[in-house]
């Protein structure tokens, strides 16, 4: 398997252009286990940590915008700015979930039974 670190949005979407084999991995949380186990088997996975713009969280009167890489502990300490959002991100799994596992990660996993998803 072999892995990319793309420095910017466009990069990422470059290298995963035309690639069926191709994964995209955040935090890791979910993916790595599964290629570990030979769940899966990805031709290249695509490390987003080195994009910025998707680890922002922008709150305005009209909406609140989460990037990909945004991890459930990032959530959970909106406090005030999004109480409901930041209760609800500290009941995702267990700490050490929170502070790795993101919010584009559990979106791509679409595993029914997740916290984010139920």
């Amino acid at each position: 398997m072999k892995e990319a670190y793309p420095t910017s949005i466009g990069a990422a979407l470059t290298l995963l252009s035309g690639r069926r084999g191709a994964l995209l991995r955040a935090g890791g949380e979910s993916l790595m286990p599964m290629v570990e186990q030979g769940l899966i088997r990805p031709e290249l996975v695509i490390d987003l940590r080195q994009v910025p713009d998707l680890g922002r969280i922008d709150i305005s009167a009209d909406a609140t915008r989460i990037g990909a890489k945004v991890r459930w502990c990032d959530l959970e300490r909106l406090g005030a700015a999004q109480p409901l959002l930041a209760a609800a991100a500290a009941q995702v799994g267990t700490a050490r979930v929170r502070e790795r596992g993101t919010v584009g990660g559990s979106l791509a996993h679409a595993d029914p039974a997740a916290e984010l998803l139920a």
